[in-house]
């Protein structure tokens, strides 16, 4: 998803993302407890909190979610080559 949104932003833009984020899991919702476990994909928490706070109309940068886990990191790669090959120009 982030890839696609730089692209289509021709860049990073973080309202383009968030926009896009939400749009694509709009659909989504939470698994019940009877559900569990999930065979298939998961949403992690990172990603459940953002939902969370968008849906309580919060803004950036208060749309981030409490979670201890190290899901979001994989975000920066994206990130770091568009701006490496930014600066090469």
């Amino acid at each position: 998803m982030l890839i696609q949104s730089i692209i289509e932003s021709k860049g990073f833009s973080q309202e383009h993302f968030q926009a896009s984020t939400v749009n694509y899991f709009k659909d989504w919702t939470p698994p019940s407890k009877d559900n569990l476990p999930i065979h298939g994909p998961w949403l992690q928490g990172s990603l459940r909190g953002f939902l969370k706070n968008v849906g309580e109309n919060k803004t950036y940068p208060d749309v981030g979610a409490e979670d201890s886990q190290l899901d979001c990191c994989a975000k920066i790669a994206p990130l770091v080559a568009l701006y490496a090959v930014i600066s090469e120009f």
